[in-house]
């Protein structure tokens, strides 16, 4: 489930920062998920973007970094930083946090998926943050592991949470504008867990851009 009072101010590869929507949400956040492909080499890019947008909450994908990195070398000092790495060439999520929200990593929501969730405290409610990478070669266990999270998280709450899920899923069949799919592809079981726990899409924009 998503909400209509979150602004998404950015969703893309790093480039060049263009002139930011000063628009701010009713409950003030605002949320930028980045699939960096390798965090080390972006962090110019990644800090031009904070200063133009000043997000709330940062989730990024293919980090590709381990713990030889530390967080201090890659984010502002004003941001608790949530990682889930694999290794220095490929894989690694995390999730950043302005020091002026509340947050909280959600261990209990952790598994094998290359996936960290994070909650944030709003003025009004508890938001579900989610970043995750999805290999090309994995198979149908990802989405069964993945509909067991949205499944747990729902079982955590007396009321529909709201949940902001963001990502590379590398499902090429999907048509993210419309979010349909055809049924005999592991794109359309994405799909049908979309519709299941009445999610919605969010980023009317492309997500890569150049030639991929």
């Amino acid at each position: 489930m998503n909400d209509s009072s979150i602004s998404s101010v950015a969703s893309s590869t790093p480039v060049k920062a263009v002139a930011p929507d000063k628009s701010k949400s009713q409950i003030g956040i605002s949320v930028l998920s980045v699939n960096v492909n390798g965090l080390r080499g972006k962090t110019l890019l990644l800090q031009e973007l904070i200063v133009t947008h000043h997000p709330d909450v940062i989730l990024c994908q293919e980090t590709k970094i381990d713990s030889s990195v530390y967080s201090s070398e890659l984010f502002p000092n004003d941001y608790t930083v949530y990682r889930k790495d694999r290794n220095l060439n490929g894989g690694g999520v995390c999730i950043a946090v302005v020091n002026k929200l509340q947050s909280f990593l959600c261990s209990d929501l952790d598994s094998e998926l290359e996936a960290i969730w994070v909650s944030v405290r709003t003025k009004s409610d508890l938001v579900y943050f989610c970043s995750l990478y999805r290999p090309p070669s994995s198979d149908k266990t990802y989405l069964n592991d993945f509909h067991t999270q949205l499944t747990k998280l729902i079982g955590k709450r007396n009321k529909p949470p709201i949940m902001v899920i963001t990502g590379d899923f590398n499902f090429p069949k999907i048509n993210w504008v419309t979010c349909n799919a055809p049924s005999d592809t592991e794109g359309g079981l994405l799909v049908n867990i979309f519709n299941d726990f009445h999610l919605s899409q969010m980023v009317t924009t492309p997500t890569h851009f150049g030639k991929t």
